[in-house]
């Protein structure tokens, strides 16, 4: 009962949460645990564990997924962008890429990294339709 009470607490939390780098932090925990235990021959968490990993890995790949669709939704002519400076949606991009790239390194899965292709991919494309905003080819190149 204990362990399905805390289980239902995290689909609740899991519901409202949009953090990915933290659900991505919450894998290797639990990860992590799950390796100590299986170390210290303790596997009587295990159930627990993969539980877990269960709840986690679908929130994650929604996120992801949801991210790589905004970056596709993007209208270019909303968005703004400078002569001088790096424009907002790419410092952002950049932000959370670096993150989680960083992250799902550690976490070694090819799923999260094809999702970050992905998303990379879409981003080139938003930084191509935007590039040609630019007054010359120079000030495209440069921007690119």
């Amino acid at each position: 009962k204990t362990i399905n009470f805390y289980l239902d607490k995290l689909k609740d939390i899991l519901n409202y949460c949009f953090d990915t780098s933290g659900i991505i932090l919450m894998i290797l925990v639990n990860e992590g645990n799950k390796k100590l235990m299986r170390e210290k021959k303790v596997p009587i968490l295990d159930y627990y564990f993969d539980k877990v990993n269960m709840c986690l890995w679908p929130k994650l790949i929604q996120l992801l997924d949801m991210h790589h669709s905004s970056i596709e939704k993007a209208n270019p002519k909303n968005l703004r962008i400078t002569l001088t400076g790096v424009s907002l949606s790419t410092k952002r991009y950049s932000e959370f890429v670096c993150g989680l790239y960083e992250l799902s390194m550690k976490m070694g899965h090819e799923m999260v990294l094809s999702r970050l292709t992905r998303i990379k991919n879409s981003m080139l494309e938003l930084l191509s339709q935007l590039s040609e905003k630019m007054p010359s080819d120079i000030q495209k190149m440069i921007f690119m």
